[in-house]
């Protein structure tokens, strides 16, 4: 995504909607990558699996909320079938601020990403492409949801992107 550009990605869910500014000047290969999956309709029916209250919630895993029956043990290792490249971060991980997940693999992001639910101290490893304009109230309803605790923070209920659509601001 060139740097002088942005989108705006609305994900509908069962909770409200949530609004996200997706900045090309941000981080070019996360926010292009983001904006595709959106685009494509890969996120639309897949949930927000994992929750930390006060932290983070995550989403994008393309396994869960698309297989009947998933395996749990599989939940948080899905993706579209190829990674992207890591960039310098720019910015602080502020309540709002949208990036995406990866292990501690370099180049191992590809589409599940992260909303964060307050001002955290992360390495900073994960690219961030966006922000939440609208809907933090939406963010704040999912993170309230019950999860499995541990380290995993597994949704129970998980709940789904329902619809997702990408306009210019």
């Amino acid at each position: 995504m060139d740097a002088g550009t942005s989108k705006l990605v609305t994900l509908a869910t069962s909770k409200g909607t949530i609004v996200i500014k997706v900045d090309g000047a941000l981080s070019p290969i996360a926010a292009g990558n983001f904006v595709a999956l959106a685009s494509c309709g890969y996120y639309t029916g897949v949930v927000f699996q994992r929750l930390v209250p006060g932290f983070v919630i995550q989403g994008g895993d393309g396994v869960y909320g698309r297989e009947p029956n998933v395996d749990l043990t599989r939940v948080g290792t899905g993706g579209p079938g190829y990674n992207i490249a890591d960039e310098p971060v720019n910015g602080t991980y502020t309540r709002g601020t949208v990036a995406m997940a990866k292990t501690s693999r370099p180049n191992s992001a590809n589409s599940q990403f992260f909303i964060v639910l307050g001002p955290i101290q992360l390495s900073p490893t994960y690219q961030i492409f966006g922000h939440v304009t609208s809907g933090m109230d939406t963010v704040d309803a999912i993170a309230a949801m019950p999860n499995s605790g541990g380290e995993a923070n597994m949704a129970v209920n998980p709940v789904a992107m329902t619809k997702v659509t990408v306009s210019n601001p």
